[in-house]
């Protein structure tokens, strides 16, 4: 799945629902990841004040879909006013006489909600609902399925990143070999202890051994591991030279 914008779907989404509804407007609140929601899309500038109502009071139909998980809404706001004490009067003074709200959620994953706002006495029917709850599940499995591809690019990323770092060292492990005229498996035990002494990533020195960077020299005489010794590995080049050969 190719990646895309994720604002410019919420937009559509907006605008589909207004053609395929008898609402005067429409708006999503996203789930921000860290704990709160944010106004994404607005069919109108009167749609998003409302919205921004609903987040700084934490009350009306898209934080309560939100919420619950379960489709939320009115068609008789002055009995909502002791519950939704700041949004509802705004809705209506604003001429708004219905509201509805889905949530975009599936499988535990809950993303937002969607909002639908109607003037005039006009109010959606069980269809429309149905089709709102379609739109919005829509949206939320294209956002989802672009959330696990990114996880997997990034995975993919790490697991190149390791075969490549393998390769290095493994390439470090036979240069330093062949120059101290030892085994691979002092070497490569000569390659930790320099990691492990300046507290560096192993395939970051390997890569300065296969670079010339650095040049390990190892006792010939030192113990092998396999009798409990890792033998002693010196650098002949100091971090300060190595640094100052970098480009």
């Amino acid at each position: 799945m190719a990646p895309f914008d994720v604002v410019e779907l919420m937009d559509e989404v907006v605008r589909g629902a207004l053609d395929l509804m008898p609402a005067d407007s429409a708006g999503i609140l996203l789930n921000d990841m860290r704990g709160g929601l944010r106004v994404l899309a607005s069919s109108t500038d009167d749609m998003h004040r409302l919205e921004l109502l609903e987040l700084q009071h934490e009350q009306g139909p898209c934080y309560e879909a939100f919420r619950t998980g379960e489709p939320a809404g009115s068609t008789d706001l002055p009995s909502r006013l002791d519950e939704w004490t700041a949004f509802a009067p705004a809705a209506i003074e604003q001429g708004v006489t219905a509201v509805y709200a889905v949530p975009m959620s599936l499988g535990g994953n809950r993303l937002g909600a969607l909002n639908l706002f109607c003037t005039g006495g006009r109010v959606l029917s069980q269809v429309d609902l149905q089709t709102a709850q379609v739109l919005s599940s829509m949206a939320t499995i294209a956002v989802l399925n672009q959330q696990s591809y990114r996880e997997q690019e990034v995975l993919a990323q790490q697991l190149q990143a390791a075969l490549t770092s393998r390769v290095l060292i493994e390439q470090a492990k036979g240069v330093v070999a062949e120059r101290a005229g030892v085994d691979v498996e002092q070497a490569f035990h000569a390659l930790r202890q320099i990691a492990r002494g300046e507290r560096r990533l192993l395939s970051d020195v390997a890569r300065d051994v296969v670079a010339g960077q650095i040049l390990v020299a190892i006792d010939p005489q030192a113990p092998r591991a396999d009798r409990g010794s890792e033998g002693t590995a010196n650098l002949l080049s100091p971090p300060s030279s190595r640094r100052r050969k970098r480009p």
